[in-house]
């Protein structure tokens, strides 16, 4: 939509019971994302990261990492974009507790920068797109 409200452009459809948040543009401008929760069955409860072309087409998963027997849930969420565009750092629970992992714009490239007993959250690039910063329980 354009700023003077005109120029309305639906995007997705997803299921009527679906959570949707986290919505951001690409630095580039080409691609939005969006973290998703809605109803697949025996793992309801799960939230992934999507990618979209900015004109609709092209909806992506990015992450469908395999549900926690341990916690009985899982989530991938609060995505960010690198300034590059090349890759998203996001927080999941996969792992038991809330880890940062990275994933590249096409999907590959899983993988936890992470992996410990403290809860890490919210992750935001350098303008460079080399380092992550995060929140974290850690205490250190």
């Amino acid at each position: 939509m354009d700023i003077d409200g005109n120029n309305k452009n639906h995007l997705t459809s997803f299921p009527f019971n679906a959570y949707t948040w986290n919505l951001a543009w690409s630095p580039d401008s080409k691609k939005l994302m969006l973290s998703s929760r809605h109803p697949s069955g025996w793992d309801s409860d799960t939230s992934r990261i999507w990618v979209i072309n900015n004109d609709g087409s092209n909806l992506k998963l990015l992450t469908n990492n395999s549900f926690n027997y341990w916690t009985n849930y899982f989530d991938d969420f609060q995505p960010e974009w690198s300034p590059d565009s090349s890759m998203i750092a996001f927080t999941s629970s996969v792992s038991g507790d809330f880890d940062i992992w990275v994933v590249k714009d096409d999907g590959s490239g899983l993988r936890p920068i992470t992996n410990d007993y403290a809860n890490d959250f919210k992750p935001v690039w350098n303008p460079d797109s080399q380092r992550i910063a995060f929140l974290s329980d850690r205490g250190e």
